[in-house]
């Protein structure tokens, strides 16, 4: 137990140095200043106000922070492209706390175009996009392709104002709550086909096409490697190396990147993923309700961070989640396999994109009628004191839960 204590203190020992680096030596920021930095892009441009924004990471070896950059070049910036820019970074808060970066790029150089292995990634994410706008209504391709693949589109201003009233902003962001629900599913569906050691593969295989498909985007990465962890503990019901898993890519990541531990994504796929963990075999085991005890599980787990992070939302956020979250899954995986039918026959793509279009009109209609109903309880930002006691509370509700269940068979 000594030995056990020594080794868990030193490890978060070496944590805290980590932190101390990265505020002594990391990217020291300020309002104006000039910024030089090498990146790879992991999105295709887009316009705005005559201009192309791009996503990047900007900083340095002990860490990095996001930042929006603006590009006025009427060159094509294009995923897989490595370019140097310069410019002017500019700093402004959200909600009076939260820090957002963006560069006014002056000078942008491509340093080295896309291989062959980005390219035949963004071919693929091309020619599904194809299918998705043959297939469906222009919102509701849009739509389709936030949710499976995290690209922003422009909605019209009625139902982007809903999304955020009604709080499901983060669904169209491919968060890792998103990955951790198609794991789930993912599973489920080849546990009922297949062997449980052939399901495993199977799901594993699953899990490896969406990583290609994202094109290797970091934060489906990350939320693939904590949701492989949770996949192979369950499917081998050993709930407890599942956890040790998560537990260990958790810190290596903050090792490696200190600055996640401020990234909505990560929060969502750490929380979620704990859901799955320690909720979820808590609930009904029903195969029918499979999915259901997945929504419920993850949107415990995550309720304050969607709270806190995505602005002013409504008191009937978490009805609306529980009501819309159950799709997100099938969506995403109906989305991956049309990609794989777009490479075969793009009207064969189409035909099978057509499965998720009731869902995706369900969606639509959910959102837009809760997000216009008058009565409407806003909440601008949630203290921190009330997200510790939130999970202070859930914490001990599951662990009086878990003894119980210990003893006998106690199940919500």
């Amino acid at each position: 137990m000594i030995y056990k204590a020594l080794f868990i203190s030193t490890f978060l020992i070496l944590l805290v140095l980590r932190y101390v680096g990265f505020s002594l030596l990391g990217p020291q920021i300020a309002d104006g200043m000039r910024v030089d930095f090498t990146t790879r892009l992991l999105d295709d441009a887009q316009y705005q106000w005559g201009k192309q924004k791009i996503s990047v990471w900007y900083g340095n070896i002990w860490g990095k922070v996001p930042a929006t950059v603006l590009v006025s070049s009427s060159e094509p910036l294009v995923y897989g492209q490595v370019v140097h820019m310069s410019g002017t970074l500019s700093e402004r808060l959200i909600n009076d706390k939260k820090p957002l970066y963006s560069i006014s790029a002056e000078k942008v150089s491509v340093a080295q175009e896309s291989g062959a292995l980005f390219s035949s990634m963004k071919y693929l994410r091309d020619q599904t996009f194809t299918a998705y706008f043959a297939a469906l209504p222009q919102d509701e391709a849009k739509l389709l392709a936030g949710i499976v693949f995290g690209k922003r589109f422009t909605f019209d201003q009625t139902f982007q104002n809903a999304m955020q009233v009604s709080g499901v902003t983060h669904v169209i962001a491919a968060s890792g709550m998103n990955v951790t629900f198609t794991i789930s599913f993912l599973s489920s569906i080849f546990l009922f086909l297949l062997r449980r050691r052939l399901a495993l593969y199977m799901s594993l295989c699953g899990v490896g096409y969406y990583v290609f498909l994202s094109g290797f985007s970091p934060s489906i990465v990350r939320a693939s490697i904590m949701g492989i962890g949770t996949l192979v503990a369950q499917l081998l019901g050993r709930q407890h190396s599942g956890l040790y898993w998560l537990g260990i890519c958790v810190y290596l990541m903050l090792m490696c990147a200190p600055e996640l531990l401020w990234d909505v994504g990560f929060e969502l796929s750490v929380m979620a993923t704990l859901g799955l963990f320690v909720l979820k075999p808590l609930c009904v085991t029903r195969r029918f309700l499979d999915d259901v005890t997945t929504t419920i599980s993850a949107q415990i787990a995550t309720v304050p961070i969607i709270l806190s992070t995505f602005g002013s939302i409504g008191m009937l956020s978490v009805i609306v989640n529980g009501l819309v979250l159950w799709m997100i899954a099938p969506l995403m995986t109906i989305g991956m396999i049309s990609a794989m039918f777009s490479l075969i026959s793009l009207p064969l793509a189409s035909l099978f994109v057509l499965i998720t279009h009731p869902f995706l009109w369900l969606f639509r209609f959910l959102v837009l009628f809760f997000g216009s109903l008058p009565v409407q309880f806003r909440i601008e930002s949630l203290p921190l004191a009330i997200s510790i006691g939130y999970y202070c509370l859930i914490g001990g509700v599951v662990w009086i839960l878990w003894q119980r269940k210990r003893e006998g068979e106690v199940t919500l």
